[in-house]
């Protein structure tokens, strides 16, 4: 399509370079690329649409003792930017808690662990910080705050959701990201080659959704805001000590009427 746009976000894991010893299996149709030809095809991507591409990698680290999750801006004019690796990483699923004491008792265990990052929770661009939470991390709110209060001026979630077939994860997903929208007022840009891709307002307006695994593109105007709400700066302690004064006030109230309980002596 030839239409004008400013960002190309592309999923979680979408892009997975493989190292050269790998030959193609004869099901492809392409040959598979290495790290430096996928980025070639990217940068030349990012020319031809004249947009700045943030994409989604996963590949061994350059030891190799690790794999790494991450998404990169690749610039309207083919400069490579900035990186954001995730940091909320998946037990079990993209590492292994345990794993000297559990490889005592299974040999299936994959043999590299995710290696999490450390920066803050944005992308440098050229339209300045973009906020970013890989799959999973848009289920913890510290992972929104952690974007915004580092000038995010709108939320990535760049995930995939292949190890779920079902809407159920992929429907909580949607309601986390609205979540997070509404407590940081910003929008929400979610894409997902499985699961559900949306784009949500900043009040928590679902504007567009696919269906799971449904190929499809979403094009939307979405304004970049900034600023920081009440639950950007403090988090969900307020709400949590006003849950629990609630709870204990009805527990009080509860006691207290059970001393106006009439009983019968039925012996």
């Amino acid at each position: 399509d030839d239409a004008d746009v400013d960002l190309i976000l592309w999923p979680e894991d979408v892009v997975h370079p493989v190292v050269d010893s790998i030959p193609t299996p004869e099901r492809c149709d392409q040959p598979l690329l290495r790290a430096d030809e996928a980025l070639g095809e990217l940068q030349r991507l990012a020319i031809e649409k004249d947009a700045m591409i943030v994409s989604g990698w996963f590949e061994p680290s350059e030891d190799r003792s690790a794999n790494e999750n991450y998404s990169l801006v690749v610039g309207a004019d083919g400069e490579v930017g900035d990186r954001y690796d995730k940091v909320r990483l998946v037990p079990f699923g993209e590492f292994v808690p345990f794993r000297a004491f559990l490889e005592n008792f299974s040999d299936e265990l994959p043999g590299r662990d995710v290696r999490s990052g450390t920066g803050p929770a944005v992308l440098e661009s050229e339209f300045g910080p973009l906020g970013v939470s890989i799959s999973w991390e848009i289920f913890f709110d510290y992972r929104a705050r952690d974007a915004m209060n580092n000038g995010g001026q709108v939320l990535l979630n760049p995930t995939n959701g292949s190890s779920y077939w079902l809407t159920i994860v992929q429907s909580q997903q949607i309601a986390s990201s609205r979540l997070r929208a509404i407590e940081n007022d910003r929008w929400v840009l979610q894409a997902a080659p499985t699961g559900f891709s949306a784009v949500v307002g900043n009040d928590g307006k679902v504007h567009q959704r696919t269906g799971v695994s449904e190929q499809a593109i979403l094009r939307q105007s979405v304004p970049l805001r900034e600023g920081r709400t009440l639950a950007t700066i403090v988090g969900p302690w307020p709400m949590l000590l006003l849950s629990l004064a609630v709870v204990g006030r009805s527990r009080r109230r509860a006691g207290d009427g059970d001393s106006d309980v009439e009983t019968l002596d039925l012996s």
